[in-house]
């Protein structure tokens, strides 16, 4: 309803629906969502659960990997699929690692965010300046791996950059 009365409609998910069948998938892609967050905050089992207790990280990439297959099936270009991880210690050396599975599975975002920590926890859990944190993660074939920033990214949330990666190939 709200694309067709040309209302911009950006979902955000965790995407761990068990039974996210193909069918589900297509659904997602032609139902008119322009933007679709994902909230998958690890590149591992181990990391993912620490945040997601009792998550299931590969029911996520499955899911993740359904949806673009049936974007690049149907020929859309849209839902633009924006994976969000937030940084913590116990996952920014999995930043690199989540880049490359980014890229591999056909997302067109790879959002790092330094989140808002409360005080009491901030020693646990904030990312660590000398570890391999950085503010984004090039998805695009060519882009900067240096830690430097393009130009083309651009802030989100004022706590991270980003860069985006080309079309999904047909």
């Amino acid at each position: 309803y709200a694309a067709d009365k040309n209302i911009g409609v950006r979902v955000s998910s965790n995407l761990s629906m068990r039974d996210f069948s193909d069918e589900m998938a297509e659904k997602v892609v032609t139902s008119g969502i322009e933007h679709l967050i994902i909230s998958c905050h690890g590149a591992s089992q181990a990391t993912y659960e620490k945040y997601m207790v009792g998550g299931d990280f590969e029911r996520v990439i499955r899911n993740m990997r359904k949806l673009v297959e049936a974007r690049n099936k149907l020929g859309r270009k849209k839902p633009f699929i924006d994976w969000q991880f937030l940084l913590f210690s116990h996952n920014q050396h999995e930043a690199k690692k989540a880049q490359a599975m980014a890229k591999e599975i056909g997302v067109d975002l790879l959002r790092l965010i330094y989140p808002n920590i409360p005080a009491e926890f901030k020693d646990e859990w904030r990312p660590r300046p000398e570890g391999e944190a950085v503010d984004y993660m090039p998805v695009a074939a060519g882009a900067p791996e240096n830690g430097t920033s393009p130009k083309s990214a651009a802030p989100t949330n004022g706590h991270a950059k980003a860069t985006q990666a080309p079309p999904p190939a047909k």
